[in-house]
């Protein structure tokens, strides 16, 4: 359309996102001093990009619910909630990596991230 009337449009990539190099060993130290008795684990998946290149790492050190196995699995792994902001990273989740999403708040906002996790933990009853 606007070349139509004269005005050419020229591509330019302004940014790229890439996974860390070094996630897995930043993430195995972060758990390790972790204190042990912590139970209440969250994940937060941002965009698919991330939650793809991330999940092969957290699956050595966490355990999901699945659509197959809400209940999850029986292991020493910690069990892990996992929260999606946005509806397309939701779905990205579910259907590619096929991992149950816990919550998605209404809004990409950190208040209603928490406000959601609280609600889901007060819900959830757990001890």
């Amino acid at each position: 359309m606007l070349g139509e009337i004269g005005i050419d449009l020229l591509s330019l990539k302004v940014y790229e996102t890439q996974g860390s190099r070094t996630f897995e060993a930043d993430l195995t130290l972060a758990l390790s001093q972790a204190n042990k008795a912590f139970y209440r684990w969250w994940i937060v998946h941002f965009a698919p990009s991330a939650a793809e290149f991330v999940t092969p790492v957290l699956r050595n050190h966490f355990t999901f619910n699945t659509p197959d196995l809400l209940m999850g699995a029986s292991t020493s792994i910690r069990p892990a909630k996992v929260a999606a902001i946005g509806s397309v990273t939701s779905a990205f989740i579910q259907d590619e990596l096929r991992i149950h999403v816990d919550i998605a708040p209404p809004k990409p906002t950190p208040q209603d991230l928490v406000r959601a996790i609280i609600t889901h933990d007060r819900d959830s009853k757990l001890p």
